[in-house]
């Protein structure tokens, strides 16, 4: 892979750096992959080789655990890096995640100085009290949920353009992606919870990630190679489920 690496292991995350000369930063957030505990472990970071393809630096935000991102530790790790200059070379900074992931990204999105957020099937706040629907998060995941990160909507400044990727069939995501009213929102029915391995499945995700974070993403383009997911036999199934469900 090409690029200079290093990773810090900062005790409870680890930070994951790969430069490669580029005048745009991707700040990358892991998902939480299902495992409260992380491999505690050097590894592939979520996103590395995505960037590291389209010859982009990085930085990678690596928690060993699902804690969502609420350690005050790496809250002050970044704020460090940004006061030591780190974020300011770059012409542009993108944050970019995928539900946990997700979460993080835009909940960091000021304090990187972020131009543009690409969060996919986010969640985007650990208030219950700020949802309008049941939620069995609080019962799931035991971490804490107070202050400005808590809710994700609270990092982001307005001059930051934000772009989500939610399925619309799927209530609970796309209820937390209509939440960003900032945000232009990209409808990706018929996968629930799994937008990038959907996408990956179709090949259409490097390209359109790639686009979004040079700024040139075209939703009409998205859309039309998406079609593809029609012959899915996942697509189908769900879509089935779906139908039955409405009694239809």
């Amino acid at each position: 892979m090409e690029g200079h690496c290093e990773q810090v292991d900062f005790g409870g995350f680890y930070l994951r750096t790969r430069a490669q000369d580029s005048d745009t930063l991707v700040v990358c957030f892991e998902n939480g992959g299902g495992r409260y505990r992380r491999a505690d472990a050097p590894r592939f970071a979520f996103g590395e080789h995505l960037c590291a393809h389209a010859g982009l630096d990085s930085l990678h935000v690596m928690p060993k655990r699902m804690d969502w991102y609420q350690a005050p530790a790496l809250r002050a790790s970044l704020q460090r890096l940004r006061d030591s200059g780190f974020f300011t070379p770059y012409r542009r900074v993108v944050n970019f995640g995928s539900s946990m992931g997700g979460f993080g990204a835009l909940a960091f999105g000021s304090l990187t100085g972020a131009d543009q957020v690409v969060a996919l099937q986010p969640r985007t706040t650990l208030f219950d009290s700020q949802l309008g629907w049941d939620s069995k998060f609080s019962r799931r995941h035991p971490v804490a949920r107070r202050g400005r990160f808590a809710d994700a909507l609270r990092g982001l400044s307005p001059p930051c353009a934000v772009l989500v990727f939610a399925d619309p069939l799927f209530s609970r995501d796309w209820r937390h992606a209509r939440r960003v009213q900032q945000a232009q929102v990209i409808r990706v029915p018929g996968v629930k919870h799994a937008v990038p391995a959907f996408l990956a499945g179709i090949k259409q995700f490097r390209p359109h990630m790639i686009a979004a974070f040079h700024a040139r993403f075209d939703p009409k383009q998205f859309y039309r190679d998406i079609r593809a997911r029609r012959d899915s036999a996942q697509y189908q199934r769900y879509m089935r489920q779906h139908i039955a469900a409405r009694g239809l």
